[in-house]
């Protein structure tokens, strides 16, 4: 998912600027991106009380393929602008819910080393990726490539964790009755 934010980052002002949009209406675009990040982390805990952390990291992932999507179908500049309130609400509902999941998923004594190495992944490897195959996509093939390729990953991504939310889903613990046997 994360290979898909460094395109964002990395590119999205040579994205802009290439469909007819400009420098400062960029700016105002990223501003939007960013501002919208604050409430939706702070939402976010509600999200994961209520659907718990495996369906909020789909509900982001999810946010992040119709985000893709949109800029796909609609490559405009005014419409790159306002797509970006979708930004807060994949990137706040995804990372908060994959910190969360990671420490929930990593034993005590290991929960710093859980936490770096999904760092790792999630900006390292996956900034690394990002950047190098976003580019090329945009070079190549402009950016409607980058984008649909952003897409498709994101949808690749999604379609694991659903996979992850329902096998978790699967695994939960029955509440034992009171006064019954249990097995």
């Amino acid at each position: 998912m994360n290979q898909t934010m460094t395109a964002f980052g990395t590119y999205f002002v040579l994205a802009f600027q290439s469909v007819g949009g400009s420098t400062s209406y960029a700016g105002i675009a990223l501003f939007l991106a960013s501002i919208t990040n604050v409430p939706s982390m702070f939402f976010a805990s509600k999200v994961i009380r209520r659907l718990g952390m495996e369906r909020t990291l789909l509900l982001g992932a999810l946010i992040y393929v119709l985000r893709w999507g949109i800029q796909v179908a609609f490559p405009y500049p005014s419409v790159m602008i306002g797509v970006q309130v979708l930004h807060g609400l994949s990137f706040g509902f995804f990372y908060i819910a994959a910190v969360e999941y990671v420490s929930k998923i990593t034993s005590a004594e290991m929960q710093a080393t859980g936490q770096s190495v999904f760092n790792i992944v999630f900006s390292g490897f996956a900034g690394i990726l990002g950047n190098l195959l976003n580019g090329m996509l945009l070079n190549q093939g402009g950016v409607g490539l980058m984008n649909l390729s952003c897409m498709l990953s994101a949808a690749a991504g999604a379609a694991l964790l659903f996979y992850v939310a329902r096998s978790s889903r699967s695994k939960l613990p029955l509440k034992a009755s009171s006064g019954g046997v249990s097995a």
